[in-house]
């Protein structure tokens, strides 16, 4: 496993957490006092020429097909890589790539959840050092 596959992993996420923040956005549109609708994520609140609420439905079914299609492939990809994690044989470095890579935390987040510890570099050295030790899983 490549760790640009993992990276990917994060990356698909990420987009899936913003395709679904977005059609929330648009499902729950947020009114202005002076009665216009904001649409979006810092949209302004100018009056949208046509039918917005047509517009906004549109959206919201592309949207969704998109995020059909990222989520798809992110069960493929998680697959993929929770197959790869049975392979490690090494509970501290699957610890760290489920928390770094899997669920989006920073290092030092990773580091802190794993080894209660104030240095923030302590989780990304160990696997920078286990992937260096182990190049043949990161192929």
């Amino acid at each position: 496993m490549k760790t640009e596959t993992l990276r990917q992993y994060g990356m698909i996420r990420a987009n899936v957490e913003a395709l679904r923040l977005q059609i929330q956005t648009l499902e729950h549109p947020i009114s202005s006092p002076n009665g216009n609708v904001s649409v979006g994520a810092g949209a302004s609140s100018v009056p949208v020429p046509g039918n917005p609420t047509e517009r906004a439905a549109f959206q919201i079914i592309e949207l969704k097909e998109q995020l059909q299609e990222h989520e798809q492939e992110q069960r493929k990809l998680l697959l993929e890589i929770e197959l790869w994690l049975m392979k490690l044989k090494n509970v501290e470095a699957e610890a760290i790539i489920r928390w770094h890579f899997l669920l989006g935390y920073t290092w030092a987040e990773t580091g802190t959840k794993l080894y209660e510890s104030r240095d923030s570099d302590q989780a990304r050295k160990y696997f920078v050092d286990f992937r260096k030790k182990n190049p043949e899983l990161f192929e």
